[in-house]
């Protein structure tokens, strides 16, 4: 039941067909219920009367049998809690409540128990503001099926709403009287609606506008990437399909490698050993459980390893401290006085500087603080310096940073509210500009437990490489360019990288990131020298990525969660060590050391 549910809510929104299906149901809803009037040939009543009244009757039961199918949908989702130890009991409880309502609204009639409900059409009143409430727990709800059952009851919001608003406005007797003056049928009186009924008409369209912008469109903003939406889309597309296969089939080439660093290489440091999980958690959920446990460590013993990324000038410290290699860092200022002294300087010697250089902001790492500002040559001119730069650094000098429209917002809001302010400068990566938005290369390497898995190139339409020379290509869909298919079309813009022996040096410098800090997973952000396949850059790094990488994330989240599995006692939430597929991962060798890890020294660990 549930496949063909996320079928058919992925299939309707995919295509943009909301508004086509409200507009459909109205129609057919009206034609239905205005088929008793007169027509005026006596001759074809009989076979309206017959025919055509069983036929609406057949497709009436049919919509309620479909109604009663989602309800017992929603029951079962929620039920999930029960079998799922630490499962969202609130939300799952409501649920349930609220599927046995739909189904019990469907055996009563509210005219029967509200007796002046039809003043104001109670019936579809009362299922379509139901069905909103469902589609409101469901977006809290962490259920395997629940972002495709958002949808199906939004669409039966929608529907209901519309025909509740026609209703109510008595538009469908304005609409039969133009019939009537076009005489396409017979004589049939008009009313016009009431003041209190146009009043409840606006009050009703207010409030579920108001619904679809505070609630859903965030929603769908901040969950538009998220796994739920593989089901459907493998029962939708056959190159879905495909793609979900050789996923798979990847994922198990991958196995052994990912094992052989956790025997031979790989060190956990003790700050990523405190995720609880469980299997088969999905990518959004581990990275919460991730900062959760940053939370309760930074409470308990002031741990403060998300500086790792989340403070720049951190970040850029440790990476030369490792002998990493970045892009030179010209200084790094947690004193404002000193880094408005270091611009006069760089004004005073601009010949001595390649440009661009860069000014981060050390805690402004997400994308929508803007917390980077290109500098060049000419923006150190004393009339621009003023209006360019110095205003800039005050502006992002007291800005706050934010990570909204993720699903762990307020989590990583509250680590992100710990940070001091600082502003480090850097010179420019000296690779060629070949970026189709003329920017250095750059691709985005997830590594679990010291092994590259995949790399994201975001500037190439998403193409993701993976190991052993292979490219795959994305194709959004031109209904719905958020949602991605991986039909593996044919790119020859990248092939190069293969050729001259680029994405093995990528591979290396990841993995060397993600082995000197002991890290369980972490997104690696690369710069790639078309000159110099042997000298990549890292840019930055992600311990919190939001990326979608399509069929390949079910598969990186369970080599993400195996080896926690036998880390006890953290992860006591899932009583065995072996996956479900039979597979019993390492455990993880922890590191025995009390160092932060944005200061952990270089000496004796792993290359």
């Amino acid at each position: 039941m549930m496949p063909i549910l996320g079928a058919i809510s992925s299939a309707l929104w995919m295509l943009r067909v909301w508004s086509w299906v409200s507009l459909s149901a109205v129609a057919i809803f009206f034609v239905a219920r205005k088929l008793p009037v007169n027509y005026k040939r006596d001759a074809f009543v009989a076979f309206r009367s017959f025919s055509t009244w069983n036929l609406v009757s057949v497709a009436s039961s049919a919509l309620k049998f479909a109604l009663c199918v989602v309800h017992l949908a929603i029951i079962q989702e929620g039920t999930i809690f029960f079998t799922t130890p630490g499962f969202q009991p609130l939300f799952g409880i409501l649920l349930i409540i609220l599927g046995i309502l739909g189904i019990a609204l469907h055996a009563v009639k509210i005219s029967d128990i509200i007796p002046k409900s039809g003043e104001f059409v109670g019936e579809y009143l009362v299922h379509w503001c139901l069905a909103l409430v469902q589609a409101t727990v469901l977006m809290k709800f962490n259920g395997p099926h629940a972002i495709n059952l958002v949808w199906i009851t939004f669409a039966e919001a929608q529907i209901g709403m519309a025909i509740w608003t026609v209703l109510v406005l008595r538009l469908d007797d304005t609409l039969w009287k133009t019939l009537k003056q076009l005489g396409v049928i017979a004589q049939t009186k008009c009313l016009l609606p009431s003041r209190s009924r146009l009043s409840l008409a606006i009050i009703g369209m207010v409030c579920f506008a108001l619904w679809h912008s505070f609630l859903i469109s965030p929603w769908n903003n901040t969950f538009k990437n998220d796994e739920r939406y593989i089901s459907s889309r493998i029962i939708t597309s056959y190159d879905s399909y495909d793609a979900s296969r050789r996923a798979a089939e990847y994922y198990q080439s991958q196995i052994p490698h990912i094992e052989m660093s956790l025997k031979k290489r790989f060190t956990l440091h003790p700050y990523f050993a405190r995720t609880e999980l469980r299997e088969g958690m999905r990518l959004e959920e581990i990275v919460l459980q991730r900062l959760k446990s940053f939370e309760i460590q930074l409470h308990e013993n002031n741990a403060t390893g998300y500086m790792m990324e989340k403070d720049k000038c951190a970040m850029l410290n440790f990476f030369q401290n490792h002998d990493i290699n970045i892009p030179k860092v010209i200084g790094i200022y947690h004193d404002k006085e000193e880094l408005l002294e270091k611009l006069y300087e760089i004004q005073k010697s601009s010949t001595a500087y390649n440009y661009p250089l860069f000014l981060k902001g050390c805690h402004l790492t997400q994308g929508g603080d803007r917390g980077t500002r290109p500098a060049r040559a000419k923006n150190f001119t004393s009339h621009l310096m003023e209006k360019y730069l110095l205003t800039w650094v005050e502006k992002k000098w007291a800005q706050k940073a934010l990570d909204n429209n993720r699903p762990w917002s307020t989590l990583m809001n509250k680590l992100l509210a710990r940070l001091e302010p600082g502003i480090a400068i850097q010179a420019p990566f000296r690779g060629l500009r070949i970026s189709p938005d003329n920017t250095p290369l750059e691709v985005k390497v997830e590594v679990v437990w010291g092994r590259a898995y995949l790399g994201l190139f975001p500037e190439y339409h998403d193409v993701i490489a993976l190991r052993g020379g292979i490219f795959e290509y994305t194709d959004r869909s031109q209904d719905a360019p958020e949602h991605w298919t991986l039909g593996n079309k044919p790119d020859i813009r990248l092939k190069w990288l293969l050729d001259k022996g680029h994405m093995e040096a990528v591979w290396e410098l990841a993995e060397k990131v993600a082995l000197r800090i002991g890290i369980d997973e972490i997104r690696v952000d690369v710069f790639i020298d078309p000159e110099r396949p042997e000298s990549p850059a890292v840019n930055e790094i992600s311990l919190s990525s939001g990326h979608n990488y399509l069929f390949h994330s079910p598969h990186l989240a369970a080599a993400w969660v195996g080896p926690h599995l036998s880390l006890s006692p953290f992860n006591s939430m899932t009583p065995s060590l072996s996956s479900r597929s039979g597979m019993t991962w390492s455990k993880p060798e922890v590191r025995k050391t009390n160092a932060q890890v944005h200061l952990q020294t270089p000496v004796g660990m792993a290359a």
